[in-house]
């Protein structure tokens, strides 16, 4: 589904909230490498952008008004999710030379371990991790023959000739939704339970269960 225009920069929102962390358009001016002017003719099109006041102004330094605490959180999270991206496609480009070379099952792959990459770059920052994907059995291969130092795989149980250990326990889920009322009365005389205008539709495991796998 395609974004709204106009859509905020990721550098106006970085800046927002390093307002809200520092205290001041100034101290986060510096911590940018910009002028406090710029720094300030940058908020005030992001103010106009949105159509919200995000600072107050005052001749002792602005803060942030309630609308931009909550921006300032809302941009956060949109930062965080970047942040992940650019970490998940570094280790996809990342040729055989890498310190660390990662396997992971598609699903692992795709919700968590650009989450697990963005960690390590924060207390590891100087590690260079490469990432191959593929189905849990091609993960186990590629780390039997040493092609990869550390797999990622779901399913019931671990690789029964690797070193293993659960990463992610799996949780058991209920799924269900709201049903037309010709619908629901239909399964209802059919036997389906649930309350008007609701079916139970079924269990499925979330999260699967997660392996980390090393030979």
């Amino acid at each position: 589904m395609p974004l709204p225009e106009p859509c905020p920069d990721l550098a106006s929102l970085d800046l927002l909230v390093s307002v809200g962390e520092l205290g001041s358009i100034r101290a986060a001016a510096a911590a940018h490498g910009v002028t406090q002017p710029a720094a300030s003719m940058r908020l005030r099109a992001l103010e106009r952008l949105l159509q919200i006041s995000l600072l107050e102004r005052a001749a002792t330094g602005a803060r942030l008004t309630p609308a931009g605490t909550a921006t300032a959180e809302w941009a956060g999270a949109v930062l965080s999710a970047m942040r992940t991206l650019l970490a998940g496609t570094a280790a996809l480009r990342s040729d055989g030379g890498s310190q660390l070379r990662l396997a992971a099952s598609l699903t692992v792959a795709e919700y968590l371990v650009p989450r697990w990459l963005q960690q390590l770059a924060a207390e590891y920052s100087t590690t260079q991790v490469s990432l191959e994907m593929g189905n849990s059995a091609r993960v186990a291969e590629r780390v039997t023959r040493g092609d990869a130092d550390l797999g990622f795989i779901e399913g019931p149980r671990p690789p029964g000739s690797l070193r293993s250990k659960l990463a992610i326990k799996p949780r058991l889920g209920c799924l269900g939704g709201l049903l037309d009322d010709r619908v629901a009365r239909a399964r209802r005389s059919a036997g389906t339970f649930g309350p008007s205008g609701a079916s139970f539709l079924g269990f499925r495991w979330v999260g699967g269960g997660a392996y980390g796998c090393a030979k």
